[in-house]
């Protein structure tokens, strides 16, 4: 598969994190799923938190995110609104997109 070098992070989707709503691209994405991660693990380790689950974001994986199917903090576009590039979700959720 050709990869094209992109000028600009495509905006793949609007996320809801709490009480603020962002524009994300890919690379954003990424980072959201490893602060969640990050957020857990920290949990974890802290004996007076270990045992709240209530208090640990749900972590989802990109095929996880590019699964129409699936109900996550991302609401998906098609298209990116800034260059109007169509996104591909089958690649994003093989990995393949860059």
């Amino acid at each position: 598969m050709k990869m094209t070098k992109i000028l600009h992070k495509c905006v793949i989707g609007l996320l809801r994190d709490y009480d603020s709503s962002y524009l994300v691209s890919l690379d954003g994405l990424m980072e959201h799923i490893q602060e969640n991660i990050r957020h857990n693990e920290w949990l974890d380790k802290d004996p007076v938190f270990k045992d709240c689950d209530g208090l640990k974001s749900k972590v989802w994986s990109l095929s996880d995110y590019a699964d129409k199917r699936k109900s996550t903090d991302l609401t998906r576009f098609d298209f990116c609104p800034e260059c109007g590039k169509k996104i591909d979700w089958k690649a994003i959720k093989s990995g393949t997109e860059i």
